[in-house]
Parts: C-alpha cells; sequence; structure tokens
C-alpha cells in the first residue's frame, strides 16, 4: 500500500513539474508588445469624439453656409517671374470657378460628416504624430459659401505636406485638424476629388 502510495504520489509530482516547465515555455514564446509605429499611427485610429453638428453649426461660417464645396485646382505659370504659383483662384474676393479642375457641391449628409472631420476633439498622442514636409503646394480647398453664392470664405489645402490655411481667421476649425488630414484627404477622394488627392 504504501508502494501505490508512494507511485502516485510521484505520478503526481512529474505531472506538476510537467505543467510549470510548459507554462515557463509558453511565457518564453510571448513576445514584448512592440511600440506603436508613428508612421503607421493612423492604421488603428481610437474611436474619436466629434463636436455635436448643433454646435458645429452655430460658428462662423457654418451658421450662414448654405452650400460647401470640395474643389481642386492647378498651378499656373507666372511667366514673368518664371515661376509656378499654387494660388487660389479668387480677384476681387470673387472665385474664379472656371479655373478648378474638379468641384463637389456636397449634401446635408456630406456636410455633417466633414465637419466631424473638421472638429475632431480626443486624438491621442500617438495619431498626433505625423509626417509634414516643408512644401505646401495647396491644389485643393474647401469653400463656404451663403444663400446668394457669396464667399464667405476657405479652406486651403496642401495634403502633399499635411498642412492647411484659412482665408480668415474667422473660419472656426478644431485644434487637432492637422493631425487629421489623412482622413479629410480621404473624404475628398470619396467624394470623386482625385487631383491633389493621388
Amino acid at each position: 500500500i504504501n508502494h501505490m502510495h508512494t507511485h502516485k504520489i510521484l505520478i503526481l509530482t512529474l505531472i506538476f513539474i510537467s505543467a510549470i516547465s510548459a507554462n515557463a515555455q509558453k511565457k518564453k514564446l510571448l513576445k514584448a508588445p512592440q511600440p506603436p509605429s508613428p508612421y503607421s499611427a493612423y492604421n488603428n485610429l481610437p474611436k474619436f469624439k466629434y463636436l455635436p453638428f448643433k454646435s458645429i453649426v452655430e460658428k462662423y461660417p457654418y451658421n450662414n453656409t448654405s452650400n460647401i464645396l470640395l474643389v481642386s485646382y492647378q498651378p499656373t505659370k507666372d511667366s514673368f517671374r518664371n515661376l509656378i504659383r499654387y494660388d487660389f483662384p479668387i480677384k476681387n474676393d470673387t472665385i474664379c470657378y472656371t479655373n478648378f479642375h474638379e468641384i463637389k457641391v456636397l449634401t446635408l449628409t456630406e456636410i455633417e460628416t466633414l465637419t466631424k472631420l473638421l472638429f475632431v476633439t480626443n486624438i491621442n498622442y500617438t495619431v498626433r504624430t505625423y509626417i509634414e514636409r516643408g512644401c505646401y503646394f495647396p491644389r485643393n480647398a474647401i469653400i463656404f459659401n451663403d444663400n446668394k453664392g457669396n464667399l464667405l470664405g476657405y479652406i486651403e489645402i496642401c495634403f502633399e505636406c499635411n498642412n492647411f490655411k484659412l482665408s480668415d481667421e474667422k473660419i472656426k476649425v478644431g485644434k487637432d485638424l492637422k493631425y487629421n488630414i489623412s482622413h479629410l484627404k480621404s473624404f475628398f477622394k470619396n467624394a470623386a476629388i482625385d487631383y491633389g488627392i493621388k
């Protein structure tokens, strides 16, 4: 009986040691988590928080806007200075629509989506890492018009260097907009605006 008891204890001990050894091997196989790459930060975005649409439409120029356009425009050549210019096509506060390469008039649903992108509020430090090149050759813009077709303002965008300029400092956008340019670029692309995107 003592022999059988000893044999059972030996078997249980071997099973226990084997389990510990197997667990140790598993722990050795586990890889340490890798820090996020700043260049792939946009691949795994958190769920953003957005400023409510009803709050946005109380701000300028959204409170006076009747339509919003997405546009693309090509650079012009300044023969006198022998330069290529990337100026927004406007003269004496009047837009030269014939100089636009592409124009997309947004629907109300699209406007709501656009404003969400313009007013993202909780971009964390990982997403805030982006590449900003030193070019700034804008070829795209967002235009705000009133109900008479008069220009209220525009946001000029260079998707190549992830930067933008406001035509008027009164135009309100989220403080983190520059870190969300890649999603704004996708929005333009989905709206069938190709020039300046690809």
